[in-house]
């Protein structure tokens, strides 16, 4: 009796499992006017090339604050959405800031170039910061409005983020 006890509780983790791979990860993104209220994002910049660019600097526009490594496979499935979207909406006022995760800055330059990574690049300033965004692992990506409040997050990457975050940065664009 207790081996098919074990066999069934064995069998029912197993398909939960499945199941949860079958499907992918959980949607993880939280939208402008949805569940995410507005709060003050955390104090991040990043160092690029020697130059210090904060997150306070970038107030009035709308910020796209993207999370990566030069390692990370699913980062190099998105970086080119980001430039897609980043060259559609600079021009009303999107900035774009790449964190790397990398403990290096020496393989951060030749990455950026290799991806054609247009808006800039570098590590974490101040490195603790990071933590604030409380995401579990990368890419991560946070959304910032004119007013220095995080209004969107999404951790991981998915076939439809190129409309997904076109459709919330346009939102956010449209405030004043």
């Amino acid at each position: 009796m207790k081996r098919s006890v074990i066999f069934l509780l064995i069998s029912v983790l197993a398909a939960i499992v499945w199941v949860l791979a079958m499907n992918g990860p959980l949607d993880q993104s939280k939208a402008v006017g949805g569940s995410m209220a507005a709060q003050p994002a955390p104090a991040i910049g990043i160092d690029f090339e020697g130059k210090k660019i904060s997150l306070s600097d970038l107030r009035g526009k709308v910020v796209l604050i993207d999370f990566w490594a030069t390692w990370c496979g699913p980062c190099k499935e998105s970086i080119p959405v980001i430039e897609a979207v980043y060259q559609k909406f600079r021009a009303q006022g999107l900035e774009v800031l790449g964190v790397s995760m990398d403990n290096s800055a020496d393989v951060i330059p030749p990455f950026a170039k290799s991806m054609g990574m247009s808006y800039p690049v570098g590590i974490p300033e101040p490195h603790e910061a990071v933590a604030d965004f409380k995401f579990d692992g990368i890419p991560a990506l946070a959304l910032v409005d004119r007013k220095g409040n995080m209004r969107w997050q999404q951790q991981g990457y998915s076939s439809d983020l190129q409309s997904n975050l076109s459709g919330q940065i346009e939102t956010l664009l449209k405030e004043k």
